[in-house]
């Protein structure tokens, strides 16, 4: 549950209500978004986030206020680790310091770091955003995630930029903010009461 719960973010209040904070999984690498997303998505963690180093950053926090994940956006992220589709240099650049292990030796632990494992029907809308051409993290990652979860019944997309690798710039860039934001909108903003 810490490793869920550090990752966290509070997003700007659009309703500064108490009942109302949005919150939204988030981070530079998708696992470490999408694992939350799934896992946080199961209860309420806010007792174990004030065990954290955020959570006693921000102490005081809002006992009232559940810290289940209402939607995730991942970043060209890897999802499913059990399928190896990487360089040993990159296994060996990227995955052996992270995880511990090569995938040879230790394919438990690139199971546990697989989002894909921890799916359920009660996860929270998802949006992946992929480089076509994407040489760290094949793109299948985005599209098999986006595919597994719209089988679970959650609302799920994969947005592929054609000729873009691990990232992208200019225009691409400023699509792919903007979908983020339009599809934050769509889940965390408060809608107005009449």
């Amino acid at each position: 549950t810490s490793f869920a719960s550090e990752r966290v973010v509070h997003i700007g209040q659009r309703d500064n209500s108490p009942r109302k904070r949005n919150r939204f999984a988030a981070q530079a690498g998708g696992v470490a978004a999408a694992i939350p997303a799934f896992v946080m998505s199961r209860g309420d963690f806010s007792s174990d986030l004030q065990k954290t180093r955020i959570g006693k950053a921000c102490e005081g926090g809002n006992p009232e206020q559940s810290s289940r994940i209402q939607c995730a956006v991942n970043y060209f992220g890897p999802t499913d680790m059990t399928k190896k589709d990487w360089s040993a240099a990159i296994e060996d650049k990227f995955f052996v310091p992270t995880l511990g292990g090569s995938y040879e030796k230790q394919p438990f632990l690139y199971k546990r770091f697989s989002p894909a494992m921890f799916a359920t029907k009660d996860d929270p809308p998802m949006l992946f955003q992929h480089g076509e051409k994407d040489e760290l993290v094949g793109v299948r990652h985005s599209r098999d995630m986006a595919a597994q979860l719209q089988g679970l019944g959650i609302e799920a997309h994969a947005e592929i930029y054609p000729g873009a690798g691990h990232g992208w710039v200019g225009g691409d860039l400023f699509k792919s903010l903007q979908q983020s934001v339009d599809f934050f909108d769509k889940h965390l903003k408060v809608k107005a009461s009449k």
